[in-house]
Order: C-alpha cells, then structure tokens, then sequence
C-alpha cells in the first residue's frame, strides 16, 4: 500500500508542477527536497531527544546543501543531474533510515512511502533530462524574478 500511495504522491508533485507553471523548475524540485529532508527532523522534533534532532538535522542539512547547490548551479544540466542525485540519494536514505536513525515515532509505513515518492522524482528529473524537455532555472523562465 505504501508503493501505491508513493506513486499517487508523486504524481500529484508533479502535477502540482505543472498546475503552477514550474514543473520543469529546478527551484520546484529543490524545495520538494528540502521539505522531504525536513519530515524527518519533525518526526525527531516528537521523539524529542537532542541526539536524535541533532543527527536529523544534519543529515537533513546535507540535503538542503544539494537543493540550494543545484539552484544556483550556472550549468542547469548538471544542476539538474544534482538534483535528480539528491532526490534519489534521499530515497536510498528513507530505505536505510532505520538503519542509520533510531527514531520509534517514525511511522512503519513512512520509509517505504517516501522512498517512492523520492526515486520517483530522481528518475522524473531524468526523463525531463532524456526527453530533451529544458530544465530550468525559475530566473530563465519568470524574466520579472530575482
């Protein structure tokens, strides 16, 4: 069930996307990123342990790092291969985590779940990438933002 609703998830990311006119946007993917990365610094905010929060998030500042780092990469091909690398470096971590991470208020179900949605959304960066479909920069394509 969780596979399922992972999928449902990610089409609905994707979807948001392109509702809102940025579904090729690296910021788009950049702060779906950043707030996958946080889930987990909230479910250590409830067990409520310093150790657990501090591990948390620093693993989640890693990820951020990524988001940010691909954001403003001038070269949006990489940028957007880095992209493609943290979203799915985030699902390999959401299939280790318990490994990694010991946090009971994590939900069963919440690793294989996000692990979905995060390979899935790697791989979605890389068939924008192959389909020759421009990934870019929301500067490029909003000329009126900073």
């Amino acid at each position: 069930m969780e596979i399922i609703a992972g999928l449902i998830a990610t089409v609905a990311v994707i979807g948001l996307g392109y509702a809102t006119r940025q579904g090729q946007s690296l910021q788009f993917y950049g702060s779906v990123l950043i707030v996958i990365a946080l889930g987990y610094v909230l479910f250590a905010a409830m067990v409520g342990t310093p150790q657990t929060i501090v591990i948390e998030s620093t693993i989640a500042g890693l990820f951020i790092v990524i988001a940010v780092a691909a954001t403003r990469w001038g070269n949006v091909r990489a940028a957007a291969l880095l992209m493609a690398a943290g979203l799915a470096a985030h699902g390999v971590y959401d299939l280790v985590h318990s490994t990694i991470v010991s946090n009971p208020v994590v939900p069963d179900w919440w690793p294989l779940f996000c692990g979905v949605v995060d390979l899935l959304l790697g791989g979605w960066m890389l068939v924008l990438l192959g389909r020759g479909r421009p990934v870019t920069h929301a500067s490029s394509r909003f000329p009126f933002s900073r």
